[in-house]
C-alpha cells in the first residue's frame, strides 16, 4: 500500500512538470480508438496519456526511449 501511495505521489509530481505535445495526444487518441473502439475528447486523451507517461516514469525512472525528444 505504501509503495502505491509513493508511486502515485511521484506520478502526480511528474505530471505537473510534464505535458505531452499535441501530436503525441493525437497519436494516443488514434491508438486508443483503434484498440478500444472509443473516441476520446482532447481533454480526456491528454489526461490519460499524461497519466500513462507519469506511471511509466514512476516505475522505470525516466522516459528515455519512450518519448522521442526533438
Amino acid at each position: 500500500y505504501s509503495l502505491i501511495r509513493k508511486l502515485a505521489k511521484t506520478a502526480s509530481t511528474q505530471m505537473r512538470n510534464f505535458m505531452l505535445p499535441k501530436e503525441a495526444i493525437e497519436e494516443y487518441k488514434k491508438l486508443y480508438a483503434k484498440n478500444y473502439g472509443v473516441e476520446l475528447s482532447d481533454e480526456e486523451a491528454t489526461r490519460r496519456a499524461n497519466n500513462l507517461v507519469a506511471l511509466y516514469t514512476a516505475v522505470y525512472g525516466n522516459t528515455s526511449g519512450f518519448i522521442e525528444n526533438g
